[in-house]
């Protein structure tokens, strides 16, 4: 009995936290357009579909391969992960390092930290204006060799 409460109480506690995770809904759309407006809306949708496309994934999701010449969902998720970095650090004009080495490794933690730099990205860009986007580089360290 004490083992059923336990599972009871940590899935409501891992319900609860992945509905503090953003994206969970998205708002509603602006009124005027500006290049910030769009951006912003674009990440909000790519954002809330992965949300929701990542929600409750299982061990056999996760090591799913649509062939044997292909990467697993959970890789998949990975490689999601790192661009979603590229995108934090776009905001900020930070170096993208290759191969990162600090990709989570829990399918909670990957999902939780895409998520979260998404909204970073997100809470960045509500702070520019027109002439800041246009200052905005995606810059990679290639062998020691910045591009």
């Amino acid at each position: 009995m004490r083992l059923l409460q336990l599972f009871l109480i940590l899935s409501f506690n891992m319900n609860a936290q992945n509905n503090n995770l953003p994206f969970f809904e998205i708002s509603s759309e602006k009124n005027h357009y500006t290049s910030v407006n769009i951006i912003y809306r674009l990440i909000e949708g790519v954002g809330y579909r992965y949300y929701w496309a990542s929600k409750d994934l299982k061990k056999k999701d996760l090591d799913y391969k649509p062939s044997s010449s292909s990467i697993s969902s959970y890789e998949t998720l990975e490689h999601i992960y790192v661009l979603s970095e590229t995108i934090m650090n776009s905001a900020l004009n930070k170096v993208n390092n290759r191969p990162t080495e600090k990709t989570p490794k829990s399918y909670n933690e990957l999902r939780e930290g895409t998520l979260m730099n998404l909204q970073k990205f997100n809470d960045i860009i509500l702070s520019k204006n027109e002439d800041d986007l246009k200052r905005i580089k995606i810059i990679f360290n290639r062998g020691g060799r910045e591009a």
